[in-house]
């Protein structure tokens, strides 16, 4: 970041260690320094999704169609997440912003059911918030792949207007259909202008040239 003017990080979820089955996730102890880092610099960390491991898979035999974008990345990148709320993380980092594509992975839209049965239950780790609210205020959303009005207003609903960003999800979507809804959508000018713009060059400090 320092050296090389880099405004954020991207992390393509696990971490493979020593055979395709041995991987470490990002909640893990070794990888506190890494996110007291992350803190320090104030930039944002995006969560990238792969499909899970081998001995994961058994839900999708047979159904190669259901992998990668089309259902596994969704279910491997949101349980991610997850696992980062409920390791206590955004407690000990409350500064931390992890940006989400594909409008969160669905967490938006079934974070009420999660965060309610989460809170019937003892865990391993008590959490000074409910489970919703790190989601309020520790995550961005991006719309890749989700060029759907209702499902972006609802999000930005969920978790403010000034945490979703446009996105495309290129190649796994056409970039020109992509915007073509943004221009056309249903949407305040604000909010265009907002999810098209303003709201990343605020989440990354990007310094503008001045208009002509």
């Amino acid at each position: 970041m320092r050296e090389l003017g880099f405004h954020g990080s991207l992390v393509n979820s696990f971490s493979t260690l020593h055979t395709s089955d041995d991987v470490a996730y990002l909640d893990e102890p070794q990888y506190l320094p890494f996110w007291e880092r992350v803190q320090d610099l104030d930039v944002p960390l995006y969560l990238h999704p792969r499909n899970p491991v081998p001995s994961q898979q058994l839900m999708f035999r047979d159904h190669p169609e259901l992998l990668a974008a089309t259902w596994a990345y969704l279910v491997e990148t949101s349980t991610h997440a997850l696992r980062l709320i409920t390791s206590g993380l955004f407690d000990r980092y409350p500064g931390l912003q992890i940006c989400l594509g594909h409008l969160g992975e669905s967490l938006p839209f079934v974070a009420s059911r999660v965060s309610a049965v989460y809170a019937r239950h003892a865990h391993r780790v008590k959490l000074k918030l409910n489970l919703m609210s790190y989601l309020k205020t520790n995550f961005r959303y991006t719309t890749s792949g989700f060029f759907d009005t209702t499902a972006t207003i609802e999000v930005m609903d969920f978790v403010g207007h000034d945490r979703v960003y446009f996105s495309t999800d290129y190649p796994w979507m056409d970039m020109v259909q992509g915007g073509i809804w943004l221009d056309s959508a249903n949407l305040s000018d604000a909010d265009r202008w907002r999810i098209g713009r303003s709201n990343a060059v605020e989440l990354f400090k990007l310094k503008l040239a001045p208009t002509a």
